[in-house]
């Protein structure tokens, strides 16, 4: 199992939800629907209509998890838990890091957009040190650069000016 936290959290979410079980059906029609709840909060029992299926994957990847947080204690502070159930990946900014991304090549197509439809055009296409400076005024430098790079790719455009 690659990643077995997130799928040990996931089978949990989901069967929270009632997306794994016939029950989930029967309640979305207001049919039997259970009134468990966990101490005071009134929120549905987790596993209030518990199915065979649910417990096959939550045995599947227990022992999994189990390890991995046993590695995290007997690490005595040596280990993140980040570092315990993903591998030492900062989970939250590999994926902030792929949205960055995204980002960054929207705004560098529609850079290419304004730079094409400028010379169509006949007009002097915008300053790239000016839309670099819009994208991130910190570090246009590096976005600058980066967008060359990007730019390198495309064939059959002209030099850049700055």
């Amino acid at each position: 199992m690659a990643n077995a936290f997130e799928n040990f959290m996931n089978l949990l979410w989901r069967k929270q939800h009632g997306l794994d079980d016939e029950l989930s059906v029967a309640a979305k029609h207001g049919e039997g629907q259970s009134e468990a709840v966990i101490g005071d909060n009134h929120e549905p029992a987790l596993l209030d209509g518990v199915d065979d299926a649910f417990l096959r994957e939550l045995a599947a990847v227990a022992p999994v998890i189990l390890e991995q947080w046993n590695d995290y204690l007997d690490a005595g502070g040596a280990m993140t838990l980040e570092q315990a159930f993903f591998g030492g990946e900062n989970f939250a900014l590999k994926k902030a890091g792929k949205d960055v991304k995204a980002a960054k090549d929207y705004a560098f197509l529609h850079w290419l957009y304004l730079e094409k439809s400028a010379v169509r055009e006949g007009k002097t296409p915008p300053r790239l040190s000016d839309l670099a400076r819009l994208y991130d005024p910190v570090n246009w430098e590096s976005v600058a650069q980066e967008y060359r790079v990007y730019r390198a790719g495309v064939p059959g455009l002209a030099d850049l000016s700055d």
